[in-house]
């Protein structure tokens, strides 16, 4: 073993290769760090990730293009839906965890008014429905539906169209 720097460094070398991008980047002066996009990885799972809560992707990727402007080694984000493997990502770090993240993810209105919250129920017909209704006369049932042949066959075929 006349040489074991060379042999200890063909251990390593290809150890760190399996080691994720990530890894080596190192915390910006700005309070936060740089992360490279893995394979599977979107917004919400690093927010996940490093926040805890998936709503919070919003502040990587105002972030990121921030510092995009500031370094051109970053790519701005125009769809927040579309990241790439090997693209750099600003995870700025959280002093308060629950004051800019209640800033990044905004409570959202209610869209109709309260009286309209139960939509979904079927208060049944109006006045006028049933009015209507009862003004209609009934002039029997459809034959079809005590036909054999015609509840056991293709109906379409049956009227030639």
């Amino acid at each position: 073993m006349k040489r074991p720097g060379i042999l200890l460094a063909m251990l390593f070398l290809p150890a760190l290769a399996l080691l994720p991008a990530g890894v080596f980047a190192a915390p910006p002066d700005d309070g936060g760090q740089v992360y490279v996009v893995q394979a599977d990885d979107w917004l919400s799972k690093l927010a996940d990730k490093f926040y805890g809560d998936p709503l919070a992707y919003p502040l990587i990727f105002e972030a990121t293009n921030a510092q995009a402007v500031q370094d051109t080694s970053f790519a701005p984000i125009a769809d927040p839906n579309l990241i790439e493997v090997g693209q750099k990502l600003f995870i700025p770090a959280m002093a308060q965890p629950g004051v800019e993240l209640a800033q990044a993810v905004p409570e959202t209105e209610s869209l109709m008014p309260e009286e309209a919250v139960n939509v979904h129920t079927n208060p049944g017909p109006t006045a006028e429905q049933q009015q209507l209704l009862a003004s209609l006369a009934v002039k029997g049932s459809p034959p079809e539906l005590f036909n054999e042949v015609w509840l056991n066959s293709e109906p379409l075929k049956l009227a030639d169209l």
